[in-house]
């Protein structure tokens, strides 16, 4: 009886088939065919499929499979035994290359990661930083009037241009039409008409308050009530800073 090789090419030789029509047929490579029929098995890329190179090469040359698998089944069974052997060594190290692929591609995506976070932590705390910085500049509806009144102002501010102190929260409460301009130093804020019911609120550390109708509003400054406005008859300007505000709360 022919060893496996040789029987495989003189199965293809008596049908008078050329080895490239086979690699045609199976997709596999002629130096992978050659092997097989020189016996060269080491050269066969992998074990796990050696069976099934030599039922593809038997199928393509329309050859009984079935019976040449079952002669050869011992010389089949000892050559991928030693493939097996002798591919185990080159199979472990692809097994520990795709491990270490896989776990650098991990710890690239874990440094991407920590990284967005930390930048994510360090803007959020510089635009925290900046609000409180930028506090006193924003526009009324974002600033809460204080509960404790007007008590910062017993500070002894000794120069009216300092930036050292709480900004001047105001709320006004309209009970009648009245139009209102606000200045936050020489920005202008707002202008514009309120009716009965309406509120506004604002914030600065030097503002400008103009009411044609001051009668017909409830202005609370840091939570006090500023109350002379409610005697006037004729429209009223003032202009506010934490220098002058307990002015505003002495009889006048």
């Amino acid at each position: 009886m022919d060893r496996l090789g040789e029987a495989l090419k003189h199965e293809r030789e008596k049908k008078k088939i050329p080895l490239e029509y086979i690699a045609t047929k199976t997709n596999i490579s002629l130096t992978t065919l050659t092997a097989l029929e020189n016996e060269q098995f080491v050269e066969i890329p992998s074990a796990f499929y050696f069976k099934n190179y030599i039922k593809s090469y038997l199928d393509a040359i329309d050859a009984d499979a079935g019976k040449f698998l079952e002669t050869y089944r011992e010389e089949i069974t000892a050559a991928c035994n030693k493939r097996a052997e002798t591919s185990g060594a080159d199979y472990t190290e692809l097994k520990y290359s795709r491990f270490k692929r896989k776990n650098v591609f991990l710890i690239l995506l874990t440094l991407v990661v920590l990284a967005a976070l930390l930048f994510y932590l360090l803007y959020s705390k510089k635009e925290a930083i900046l609000n409180s910085w930028s506090g006193w500049n924003k526009t009324s509806a974002e600033v809460a009037i204080p509960q404790n009144g007007i008590d910062f102002i017993a500070h002894d501010f000794q120069d009216d241009s300092s930036r050292d102190y709480s900004p001047l929260n105001a709320a006004i409460e309209f009970s009648g039409r009245c139009w209102v301009l606000v200045l936050r130093g020489k920005e202008k804020i707002i202008e514009q008409t309120f009716q009965k019911g309406e509120k506004l609120a604002f914030a600065g550390y030097d503002l400008t308050i103009q009411l044609d109708n001051p009668a017909a509003v409830r202005f609370l400054l840091n939570g006090k009530e500023v109350s002379y406005f409610r005697e006037l008859t004729q429209p009223e300007k003032i202009t506010i800073t934490p220098v002058t505000i307990a002015k505003l709360f002495k009889n006048r």
